[in-house]
């Protein structure tokens, strides 16, 4: 069996090892996981349940979890992003792509400091352009 990265790492998550670099997540930090289907891997990677508008320093934004305690504040160029350990801290400062994401519903490439985040009931969050892009997002 084929276990792809995002899935790895959030195994990573669940376990308390925080970030891919085996960094503990700052304090308080596990992500809130739900409604996990343990019988099949492939339904983890499909959006569950509804979903919640949260706010971005509740989120990891190099993980791309709800984390359900507020993360360490990253300052780019008058932007701000969350991260949940020194690691993710130094990747959103120095790598721009851990900054962007892709709207789910648009296709459209978004600054994560600015989008609209929905978690989703496994505790994974999508990064959306707008609210009404969140609306139209299979599930929401």
């Amino acid at each position: 069996m084929r276990i792809d990265r995002g899935t790895w790492m959030r195994a990573l998550l669940v376990l308390g090892l925080g970030c891919a670099s085996g960094e503990a997540p700052r304090g308080n930090a596990t992500p809130v996981v739900e409604n996990t289907n343990e019988a099949d891997p492939e339904a983890a990677e499909a959006p569950a349940g509804t979903l919640t508008r949260v706010e971005p320093s509740l989120v990891c934004m190099v993980n791309d979890q709800f984390m359900g305690a507020p993360q360490i504040r990253v300052a780019v160029e008058g932007r701000t992003y969350f991260g949940c350990c020194a690691m993710c801290e130094r990747r959103l400062r120095d790598d721009a792509t851990s900054r962007l994401a892709t709207d789910p519903v648009t296709g459209r490439q978004v600054d994560k400091a600015s989008a609209v985040i929905g978690r989703a009931s496994d505790g994974r969050v999508h990064y959306f352009e707008s609210e009404d892009s969140m609306r139209r997002f299979p599930g929401a």
